[in-house]
């Protein structure tokens, strides 16, 4: 059986590309993070629940689309 890092093609790009956008995009994820917190504080509307889901939301979007870009880019270089 293949280990899951063998199953993608180009996986350590793609593990760095991930960890770049993410690293990169940090503020952006923090003020998300922010935002939710007073929105939660201000208004009571928000669970804990809704708010750590937030939280990941805001990391895997990141993720999600760095994965997506690199992607991209992996099938134009393949034509």
């Amino acid at each position: 059986m293949n280990s899951p890092k063998k199953t993608l093609e180009g996986g350590k790009e793609l593990q760095k590309k991930i960890y770049d956008a993410v690293m990169n995009n940090s503020e952006d994820i923090i003020a998300a993070v922010r935002n939710r917190k007073s929105s939660m504080d201000n208004t009571g509307d928000e669970t804990d629940e809704q708010f750590i889901g937030g939280v990941i939301k805001a990391v895997i979007t990141t993720a999600a689309a760095a994965a997506v870009e690199a992607g991209v880019e992996a099938a134009i270089k393949r034509g």
